[in-house]
C-alpha cells in the first residue's frame, strides 16, 4: 500500500516502471535517486515484472505485444489506482514539480507543438489524483488499442483522446520546463534523456520476432509516408506545370492583341499620298 500525504491534490508519489528480465541500467537508478533528491518528503515506487500481478488489466495485457505497450498500460493503471506522478526511468529530475502543479487534480506534458501536425500529449510525464476520469478515459482507450498498430504511436494516440479536451487537465510545455538535453537545462524542472532502450533488439526469442516486426512496420510507416509526400508534390508539380501553360497561353493572346493594336495606330499615323496630279500643275 503506498501512503503519503498529499496536500497538493495529487498525492506525494512517484512511480517508475522497468519491466522484463534485465535489471535497471545504473544510469536509470541515478535518474530515480534525482526525483528523490529534489522530492525528499514523497514517496518513491518502482514497478516491475513481479508486480504486474498484482493487478487487473484484463485481456488488454494478454494483448500487449511488447514491453512498450504493456508499460503503457500499466503507468496509467497505476496513477488511476493510487494516484501520484508517473515519470519514465529516463527522465532526470532538476527541481521539485510542486510549483507547476500545485493546484492541478490531473496534468500532462505536451509533445512537439508542430503546426502541420495533429497536437499530442505525451505520457513519459504525467499524474494526477487517484481515479481521475481522464486517466480512466486514457485507460479504456489504451487497453482498447494495444495489440494494433504501431507502439508507441498507438497508445499515445489513445492516451491524447482521453486527456487533450479534459479542461480540467493541466498541459504543460515540453520546451520550458522539460528541456531537451541540450536547450535550457538551467531552467528546466526535468530533462527527458529519450535512451529508447524500449525500442533496442531483446534478448529473448520471441520478443526479438516481435521487435522485428515493429521494426519492419515502423520502416513501412515511414515508406508510405514518403510516398505520400513524393506523391503530393508531384501533384503540386504538375498543377504548377499546367498553371505556367496557361500563363503563357493568356501571354501570347495578349501580345498577339498588343501587335493589332499597334498596326492600327501606325496606319492611322501615316501620310496620305495622292498619286493623281494636283491642282495647279501645268499642262504638260
Amino acid at each position: 500500500m503506498i501512503t503519503g500525504s498529499h496536500p497538493l491534490g495529487i498525492p506525494r508519489v512517484v512511480h517508475r516502471i522497468w519491466l522484463g528480465s534485465e535489471p535497471l541500467p545504473e544510469v536509470f537508478h541515478r535518474y530515480g535517486e534525482t526525483w528523490r533528491h529534489h522530492h525528499p518528503d514523497w514517496d518513491m515506487r518502482l514497478w516491475t515484472e513481479a508486480d504486474l500481478r498484482a493487478f487487473d488489466l484484463g485481456h488488454a495485457l494478454s494483448k500487449a505485444r511488447s514491453n512498450v505497450e504493456r508499460s503503457n498500460l500499466l503507468r496509467i493503471q497505476v496513477v488511476l489506482q493510487f494516484g501520484g506522478i508517473y515519470a519514465d526511468t529516463d527522465i532526470e529530475c532538476l527541481r521539485s514539480l510542486e510549483p507547476l502543479i500545485r493546484s492541478a487534480t490531473a496534468f500532462a506534458v505536451w509533445g512537439d507543438r508542430d503546426p502541420e501536425r495533429r497536437p499530442r500529449l505525451n505520457n513519459f510525464l504525467f499524474g494526477a489524483v487517484p481515479g481521475h476520469p481522464a486517466i480512466r478515459n486514457a485507460l479504456d482507450r489504451t487497453a482498447n488499442v494495444i495489440g494494433t498498430g504501431t507502439p508507441p504511436a498507438n497508445t499515445l494516440g489513445a492516451f491524447t483522446q482521453a486527456l487533450l479536451w479534459h479542461s480540467d487537465v493541466v498541459k504543460l510545455d515540453t520546451m520550458k520546463p522539460f528541456a531537451p538535453i541540450d536547450r535550457r537545462r538551467s531552467k528546466a524542472y526535468a530533462i527527458h534523456h529519450a535512451t529508447r532502450l524500449w525500442d533496442q533488439e531483446p534478448k529473448d526469442t520471441e520478443q526479438k520476432i516481435e521487435y522485428l516486426r515493429r521494426r519492419l512496420s515502423k520502416v513501412q510507416e515511414q515508406a508510405k509516408r514518403q510516398m505520400r509526400v513524393a506523391a503530393e508534390a508531384e501533384l503540386r508539380a504538375r498543377k504548377a506545370e499546367r498553371e505556367a501553360t496557361k500563363a503563357k497561353r493568356r501571354l501570347a493572346k495578349r501580345e498577339a492583341e498588343i501587335d493589332v493594336i499597334r498596326g492600327s495606330v501606325w496606319w492611322r499615323l501615316q501620310p496620305r499620298f495622292s498619286f493623281g496630279r494636283r491642282s495647279g500643275d501645268a499642262d504638260a
